[in-house]
């Protein structure tokens, strides 16, 4: 006889969140037509989104419906959206606010104005 898994709390939690979106923003979304796995370099001096506004996203979900956001912290091409001090691809070395601001502090921020669960995607990954 098989054994049958029994969902934890939290599973069965989650589930009845129903919709959340996931972010997927970084360092790719400044270099159009590259794939993933393609190998072709993305400078951080690229990174520069001057009109970012993590309150206008969540804001935007909270009216569709959704109950959380996810968003993608560090995608396998290697680059920290926020400023990390264990690789120097990531804002701190970018344009965007002089090297000073912080993607995730900013999505998080604006989940909690919003009441909305927070997801956050770190890939263990890197070319």
């Amino acid at each position: 006889m098989k054994k049958k898994l029994i969902p934890t709390r939290q599973q069965l939690e989650f589930m009845e969140w129903e919709f959340g979106v996931f972010f997927h923003f970084g360092i790719r979304s400044f270099y159009k037509g590259y794939q993933d796995w393609d190998q072709r370099r993305m400078d951080a001096s690229v990174f520069n989104p001057d009109r970012l506004d993590c309150m206008q996203w969540i804001r935007e979900i909270k009216e569709a419906g959704a109950r959380y956001g996810v968003l993608v912290c560090k995608h396998h091409d290697g680059f920290a959206n926020w400023p990390s001090a264990y690789t120097s691809y990531s804002v701190a070395n970018t344009p965007w606010k002089d090297g000073k601001g912080d993607v995730v502090r900013e999505f998080v921020e604006a989940c909690r104005a919003y009441d909305l669960k927070v997801g956050l995607y770190y890939s263990p990954a890197q070319q």
